[in-house]
């Protein structure tokens, strides 16, 4: 028997959602410009999606128009985001949205979800930047289009000065202060495609793409800028490094390590470029 266009709608609707695997797959799913019936002349009820996650991302696709979805994105408790749809109130797709809806929700949250739980486990848990696995993960995916487009990319690699002796003799709350008013120094001096990760215990590096080394300097100054401003900034030497064509990540990192050292060696706080 054929099914009657309410439920190909529905279908329609549902099916490419639950193939998406990111929120934006989930957002391109739900905003299909065309016909959403095979057997009508309607357009599609669908004229603009948004999820906004916070922290965690935004994604919208097409234009607003009349509101025929807003919930929030929950999962096993957590608010999560909020998701808009616009569009018309049609039939069959804009009924088959309303009716269709706890189902949308359910499977976007559950999307939602496991991105962010990818993103934090990329993440250090004291300062908020990318941890080790996500340094590596992000350098070598700015490694690769570096390699592909033939563009610059450059890394600041951080030393905190003296951070053990800090630990020791003033306890280690006061070490842990003093990282993450580093971090947060950092990123408010980085563009929104630059990234920063922290290394090891005192160690931070700072990915910036599309960035040659002469461009890595000018983001270097602003940092020391940053420092000397701020209340308990602890003092930092700092190495940079430009790609070459075929580095890997260890030897872009080890020129940045080698250079920060000799920073480091000749006491001061300007950086070396290797």
């Amino acid at each position: 028997m054929q099914n009657s266009p309410f439920d190909h709608s529905v279908s329609c609707l549902l099916g490419p959602l639950l193939r998406a695997e990111t929120p934006a797959e989930a957002v391109a799913a739900l905003h299909r410009p065309g016909p959403c019936d095979r057997s009508t002349d309607h357009a599609s009820a669908i004229t603009g999606v948004e999820l906004d996650a916070g922290d965690a991302g935004r994604w919208s696709r097409g234009e607003w128009g009349t509101p025929l979805l807003d919930g929030d994105l929950v999962h096993d408790g957590q608010r999560l985001g909020r998701l808009r749809v616009f569009g018309k109130e049609c039939y069959p797709c804009g009924e088959a949205l309303a009716v269709a809806a706890p189902l949308v929700i359910a499977a976007i949250s559950r999307i939602l979800a496991l991105h962010v739980a990818e993103q934090r486990a990329f993440l250090d848990g004291l300062t908020g930047c990318l941890n080790r696995s996500g340094l590596d993960h992000f350098l070598d995916v700015e490694l690769q289009r570096a390699e592909r487009s033939r563009q610059p990319l450059s890394v600041i690699l951080l030393d905190v000065d003296n951070l053990k002796r800090v630990n020791d003799e003033c306890g280690h709350a006061i070490g842990d202060r003093m990282l993450t008013v580093l971090a947060g120094i950092l990123n408010d001096r980085l563009r929104g495609v630059d990234r920063v990760a922290r290394l090891g215990g005192d160690e931070f590096v700072v990915i910036l793409p599309d960035t040659n080394a002469s461009g890595a300097e000018t983001v270097r100054a602003k940092i020391e800028d940053g420092l000397n401003r701020a209340a308990m900034a602890p003092g930092v030497s700092m190495g940079v490094s430009e790609y070459r064509p075929g580095d890997n990540r260890g030897q872009l990192l080890d020129r940045a390590d080698q250079a920060m050292y000799r920073c480091k060696a000749a006491r001061k706080k300007q950086p070396h470029v290797a």
